[in-house]
């Protein structure tokens, strides 16, 4: 799911329920971007951002016909399908074309791993310990998806198979050195079962419109449980 995502010129179409913009913003941080959104799903679009609370049909392996349809698009053509949670990081890592202030910098650090049914579900409240440690004592904007990962694959997979993405962003001064928070993560996770990849990026140009657009996301949209607002996936007992 890790791909480069660019705005200026480039066609987005958004479809189920975003869980940390309302559709309107999202599409206004596109524009803001020098992109295009779009409410149909042809071959002239670009970029299908999937929202990441999950539809209850999701579990069968059902996507709904605007998915399906960017599935087969994709096969042939430019179009590609994304998270939402890629969505924001993107947000992160490119400004907005007016943003010019470089006051602070944003650190923004990536944990995924995926979830397979016959994984040891005893590592998901580990990590969900990790998640709110890090949220309380770092004073750091912290977000969990959750997602199929047959929705971004071509292939035929098991849809209980989940994406996890953990995504943290910490506002720091300019001269503050980012290996200290980003060696607070790697500790954070390094004897959980379950092994994850960890990728990061700073940036200093429009950090604190970011974070202003972060601190305007409503506090229950801070997914910090990993399971709970996936339909049909169970912790074993």
């Amino acid at each position: 799911m890790d791909q480069l995502i660019v705005f200026r010129d480039k066609s987005f179409c958004f479809t189920g329920t975003l869980a940390e913009l309302k559709r309107s913003d999202a599409e206004k941080e596109v524009r803001s971007r020098e992109g295009l959104t779009s409410d149909i799903v042809n071959e002239h679009l670009d970029f299908l951002v999937i929202g990441s609370i999950p539809s209850p049909n999701w579990k069968f392996g059902d996507y709904g016909s605007k998915i399906n349809k960017a599935k087969g698009l994709s096969k042939k053509g430019k179009l590609k399908i994304i998270p939402e949670s890629l969505f924001m990081t993107a947000l992160a890592a490119i400004p907005p074309t007016d943003s010019g202030e470089i006051d602070m910098k944003i650190l923004v650090i990536k944990y995924t791993f995926l979830l397979r049914d016959d994984d040891d579900d005893e590592a998901i409240p580990v990590i969900e310990k990790c998640l709110r440690q890090i949220n309380d004592n770092e004073k750091c904007y912290v977000n969990v998806s959750t997602y199929p990962i047959g929705l971004f694959s071509e292939k035929e997979i098991d849809p209980k198979t989940l994406a996890i993405d953990c995504r943290f962003v910490k506002q720091l001064a300019l001269d503050d050195d980012v290996k200290v928070f980003i060696e607070i993560i790697k500790n954070s996770f390094e004897n959980i079962s379950i092994k994850g990849e960890i990728n990061w990026f700073d940036r200093t140009e429009g950090s604190a419109t970011y974070i202003r657009l972060l601190q305007e996301l409503k506090p229950r949209l801070q997914h910090l449980n990993i399971l709970s607002k996936y339909p049909g996936r169970e912790s074993k007992k």
